[in-house]
């Protein structure tokens, strides 16, 4: 009984060594220890390493990828979301302020790309219909007042039988803020039509309504965004027919 106990810890063990070395984390400072998921060798799901420093959390292809946790030697730490190994998204970093005994610096609110943008996001999409496939919302610059809005109509089956149609801006309806004149520039692509919203005053929000000639019937798609920074802004919308 003895040799059998001695040799599931000793086999548990082996296993326990080898899981931890095959599967390889991308940073640096974590290298050391990984217990948890892994896909192609890397760590991808979620797991927990510890090297100079210790990360519980998501990984995708070695990187804290999802939600975790990260813990410096020092005991600063990041607990929140993250992208590619770097912040982004919803956080908090907790770190020791070197200019103040025993004091933190607490920073929370949202991150892109490792960098702190502020405790409200600079925008959000909080609602969309059924049709509207994909959304993105990009700043082109800070010194406008003008929202761009691109919409792409991707067809179904009857693309393939030469039928095309282009989604329509029928309404924009005022949630908060005001814009001064809407405009249709259309665009040379037979799927694709542009407007914009110029004298825009921020924050702004407000419910998008586009129209679209389908096959058979007229179908009609809205969207909900809010913008809270001044600037020119892009929006890029693409509606299934």
């Amino acid at each position: 009984m003895k040799r059998l106990l001695l040799l599931f810890f000793f086999n548990l063990a082996i296993t326990q060594f080898l899981y931890s070395q095959i599967c390889v984390v991308t940073v640096p400072a974590l290298k050391g220890k990984y217990f948890g998921d892994c896909k192609k060798g890397k760590a991808h799901g979620y797991g927990t390493a510890q090297g100079i420093d210790h990360y519980a959390g998501d990984f995708k292809k070695g990187f804290p990828d999802g939600k975790g946790k990260y813990t410096w030697k020092n005991g600063d730490w990041y607990d929140g979301s993250w992208k590619d190994g770097l912040y982004d998204g919803e956080g908090t970093l907790n770190k020791a302020d070197t200019t103040k005994k025993n004091g933190t610096i607490v920073l929370k609110g949202f991150w892109k790309k490792g960098k702190y943008i502020g405790e409200t996001l600079p925008y959000n999409i909080q609602s969309t219909s059924a049709n509207i496939a994909k959304v993105k919302i990009s700043k082109q610059d800070s010194i406008g007042s003008q929202i761009t809005i691109s919409v792409e109509t991707v067809q179904d089956g009857a693309a393939a039988l030469g039928y095309t149609t282009k989604s329509k801006l029928i309404s924009v309806e005022n949630l908060a803020g005001q814009y001064l004149q809407k405009s249709e520039y259309g665009s040379t692509n037979r799927t694709m039509n542009k407007f914009g919203l110029t004298g825009v005053k921020f924050p702004y929000k407000a419910i998008l309504s586009f129209e679209t000639q389908g096959t058979l019937i007229k179908h009609v798609d809205t969207m909900c965004f809010g913008i809270n920074e001044k600037g020119n802004w892009l929006i890029e919308i693409t509606i299934t027919n």
